[in-house]
């Protein structure tokens, strides 16, 4: 009787790190949820003990024969695809594969670190190429051609070339509060909502908590849903706060995908990311609009699966070719994933 292979997908971000293992039918067999893993924020120390935590959970659940002790976890494991955020110059990539990143994990079985826009790709849609625009703490574009070519932004902020997520989403409703509270910019309710959202009396109060240092970034967090409200009840400076971030989002991914030939082409645009889900439609509609200037025939689409999923079906290819992944694993996936792996999981969780 052949022994099951086992292939290994895993999601690390910022906030949290996402394993799954699956078989080679597209079934979905464990899942692990750890702490963050982006290794420029959290060290390449505790980065590797999140992502070795979320693999053995997957395992566990899965009801794989825990390895022998000293034995590192991915090594039942065929094959293995860690899409990383923090995976982005040359350094990073060989910190992360290196004897003290994911190698340690594997037991000398194969596996390959991406950017974890690739895998949010691959699980977003079908197709195999097509786009991707990240919309969550931070933000970043990626596309993949039918040819197969690749272009990815640096993801690295305003200062790299980029826009978007809930960092600029925070960077720019304080800036405009304080313009407001200051009597330098036009009105907006984010003066008198913004201290709620932080549990602060108001913006003087909140002006000495971050200048000194207590105003933490999970504290800020409530400010990105509060834009999108705002904005639904009519507050012009977060309209604007959303339509300039979407425009230069659309316009980031309609620029990856003329530089993929990809302009006159259809192709779908994931969009994977918890700010994508804010109750006001303006940064999803201004986004189509920015990229519908450059791809016309592009459609904007919510992932199908996790980018967990994603990176486990790039496991999957990379060990047994792209054929490999069949409407049979597809409806394998869809039966087994289960709520927490699903689009709309996918959506919100990077």
């Amino acid at each position: 009787m052949e022994k099951m292979a086992y292939f290994l997908g895993v999601d690390g971000g910022a906030t949290k790190t996402l394993a799954v293992v699956g078989d080679a039918t597209g079934r979905i067999l464990g899942t692990g949820r750890a702490g963050p893993s982006n290794h420029q924020i959290v060290g390449l120390d505790v980065a590797m003990f999140s992502v070795g935590a979320a693999i053995r959970k997957a395992l566990a659940e899965a009801g794989v024969a825990a390895p022998a002790p000293g034995l590192a976890p991915g090594a039942v494991a065929e094959r293995a695809v860690f899409g990383l955020a923090g995976a982005d110059f040359p350094v990073d990539f060989e910190r992360l594969s290196g004897a003290e990143g994911c190698a340690q994990l594997m037991g000398g079985q194969p596996f390959r670190v991406v950017n974890d826009c690739w895998i949010a790709l691959r699980g977003g849609t079908k197709r195999g190429y097509g786009v991707v625009a990240i919309n969550g703490t931070g933000a970043n574009t990626a596309g993949r051609n039918s040819r197969g070519e690749q272009k990815i932004l640096r993801g690295m902020g305003y200062e790299f070339g980029n826009r978007g997520g809930g960092a600029d989403v925070i960077k720019e409703a304080l800036h405009w509060a304080f313009r407001a509270e200051e009597g330098t910019g036009p009105a907006t309710s984010l003066v008198d909502e913004v201290p709620k959202a932080v549990g602060l009396a108001s913006m003087a109060a909140v002006a000495e908590a971050m200048y000194g240092g207590q105003a933490s970034p999970a504290m800020a967090m409530p400010i990105v849903p509060l834009v999108f409200r705002l904005a639904n009840a009519g507050d012009r400076v977060c309209q604007d706060i959303l339509v300039r971030l979407g425009d230069a989002m659309g316009a980031a991914a309609g620029g990856v995908a003329r530089g993929l030939g990809m302009g006159d082409e259809e192709f779908d645009v994931v969009l994977a990311g918890s700010v994508w889900l804010g109750e006001s439609p303006l940064m999803r509609d201004q986004f189509t609009l920015a990229l519908h200037r450059e791809a016309p025939r592009a459609h904007p689409v919510m992932p199908l699966f996790s980018p967990a999923v994603g990176a486990y079906l790039m496991a999957l290819e990379d060990a047994r070719g792209e054929a490999a992944v069949t409407e049979e694993v597809y409806a394998n996936l869809a039966a087994t994933a289960g709520e927490a792996l699903s689009g709309a999981a996918a959506a919100a969780d990077v």
